[in-house]
């Protein structure tokens, strides 16, 4: 695979380029792909589970009005979301937003007042480039024609990972993490995010909104795991 630590315009040009003079592989086996297949092979399009509605205990209760997501976190998602989240993997996006509008064709009717990706702090994303969920809300708005609003919610501390953390320490480390730039006064926004897990984040995301005076707040998730990690 193509890796590189090139800013994210560049590492997809030189993608592109690549695709072109030698034949496209697989993004999760390397296979090689026919002209048909967008990033990965049937074989491994077949291992994709689509989320099953069983919601993780933890995410009982929350303060989202709908949660929409589309696959379970097995291995070949897991998989493509680490390319996209850390190796500029930035294409994923736009099959991650087609797959939106076939599996959510009722996003385009809620009438959503705007996008809102979960924030990375300006260091990480200074470090990183990008921030994925940004990346995935740019393709879901330009998709259902909705205003993408990513400088109305910021995060305020760089939080550490929440992989290993129980969830009474995700709760904390997620308290008071965020903040509105801007009011959402009688809005309607959709909050973005890669993978839900225990939902200490973007519960905190939707507090923040809901203070900042959203009437609702949706979440859509690319993925969620079968039982908290």
């Amino acid at each position: 695979m193509l890796r590189t630590f090139f800013s994210p315009a560049i590492h997809t040009l030189c993608r592109s380029v690549v695709d072109v003079l030698y034949p496209a592989l697989c993004y999760s086996c390397d296979n090689r792909l026919s002209q048909t297949d967008l990033f990965i092979c049937p074989a491994c399009r077949q291992q994709i589970e689509t989320f099953n509605g069983k919601l993780d205990k933890t995410l009982e209760g929350r303060s989202f009005d709908q949660l929409f997501i589309l696959y379970e976190y097995g291995p070949v998602i897991r998989k493509l979301i680490h390319l996209l989240k850390y190796q500029h993997y930035l294409g994923l996006c736009r099959m991650f937003a087609r797959e939106v509008r076939d599996r959510f064709p009722c996003i385009e009717e809620n009438n959503y007042t705007g996008i809102v990706p979960v924030p990375l702090h300006k260091v990480r994303k200074r470090e990183r480039g990008y921030n994925q969920s940004e990346e995935i809300a740019r393709d879901v708005a330009a998709i259902f024609g909705l205003r993408l609003k990513s400088e109305q919610l910021l995060r305020l501390r760089n939080t550490s990972s929440q992989t290993k953390k129980s969830i009474q320490q995700r709760e904390e480390n997620m308290k008071n993490a965020f903040a509105c730039t801007a009011a959402f006064y009688s809005e309607k926004i959709l909050l973005i995010d890669d993978v839900v897990t225990t939902g200490s984040t973007i519960e905190s995301c939707i507090r923040s909104i809901k203070t900042a005076g959203a009437v609702c707040v949706d979440v859509l998730a690319i993925a969620h795991p079968p039982k908290t990690i």
